[in-house]
């Protein structure tokens, strides 16, 4: 009985962390992230919105500053370990292709159904923060 109550709360824990899976919207529609599971981490494809032919010039390694297929569909944000007490997604990494670097990150869910990001280097503190949504990114206008 103790073991059943027991792999029922693992399961419970499971499916919240489940919940971020899905595309997720950038503030000012620039990319959509792809959240998947991979066992017990989180990650996220990136694709890019306004150039879908983005290459990764600013990488630190000449070997992938012109990879294939480029940037669309590249895991750049991977380590999301779900924290079911906490209820956020901690110890996250980002890859930024804007510069080449690389961030520390977490994010949680909102009561309103979206999710706060939230990049780093060091402490929390020291970052910027976005919110996403998953409603689909309106046309601009010209």
């Amino acid at each position: 009985m103790v073991g059943a109550l027991f792999l029922s709360s693992c399961t419970l824990a499971q499916t919240s962390g489940d919940s971020i899976i899905g595309q997720w919207y950038t503030e000012g529609c620039k990319a959509k992230f792809d959240f998947y599971r991979c066992n017990n981490e989180y990650k996220a494809r990136m694709i890019p919105l306004e150039e879908s032919d983005m290459v990764d010039s600013n990488n630190p390694v000449d070997s992938l500053k012109k990879r294939k297929p480029k940037l669309n569909g590249a895991t750049t944000i991977y380590g999301l370990q779900y924290d079911p007490k906490q209820r956020r997604w901690l110890k996250g990494k980002v890859y930024n292709p804007e510069n080449g670097k690389t961030y520390s990150c977490y994010c949680a869910l909102k009561k309103e159904g979206t999710l706060f990001f939230r990049g780093f280097v060091g402490m929390a503190i020291l970052g910027g923060s976005q919110i996403w949504t998953r409603e689909a990114c309106k046309e601009k206008k010209e």
